[in-house]
């Protein structure tokens, strides 16, 4: 790396620290005024914000519709052709069930650390002998990273 670059990323790196510095300043400066008190001064420095405030707009998709709009997709091109290759199969109306309740871990913005009854949910439908790849998919995106899991 040549010495323009790296002089570069040292002051890049020097104003996200000054920036993230003044930001946690102030966090704990008006957590102290409201412990102590001064609730007053504390919503003054509130109101001069560091940062633009966030703008909702009236008919914005919220992750509540995002959630709806996946689970239609996901009942219409994956769990509706499971049923039909698991027709007959005893275990279809559980492994149906699983990946109904289950479809919304295949949404990147999902966070499903704390989730332990689908994870046991998920261990009872492979027990029971659910070999469809869309169980076998969903079973394990449930499981839990390893403690050695590196994702660089």
């Amino acid at each position: 790396m040549g010495r323009a670059m790296r002089a570069h990323r040292e002051r890049h790196a020097a104003c996200l620290l000054a920036g993230m510095t003044r930001f946690l300043q102030t966090i704990l400066w008006c957590s102290l005024l409201a412990l102590l008190g001064g609730s007053e001064r504390a919503s003054a420095l509130e109101a001069q914000q560091l940062f633009a405030p966030i703008k909702i707009v009236s008919g914005a998709r919220t992750l509540k519709d995002m959630r709806a709009t996946h689970q239609a997709w996901a009942e219409r091109v994956l769990i509706e052709p499971m049923r039909q290759r698991t027709a007959g199969k005893p275990w279809q109306e559980a492994a149906v069930h699983f990946a109904q309740r289950t479809a919304f871990v295949l949404l990147p913005s999902n966070d499903i650390g704390d989730a332990p009854e689908l994870r046991d949910e998920a261990n009872r439908v492979e027990g029971a002998g659910g070999r469809d790849p869309l169980i076998f998919c969903l079973c394990l995106r449930l499981r839990r990273e390893p403690a050695t899991y590196d994702p660089a």
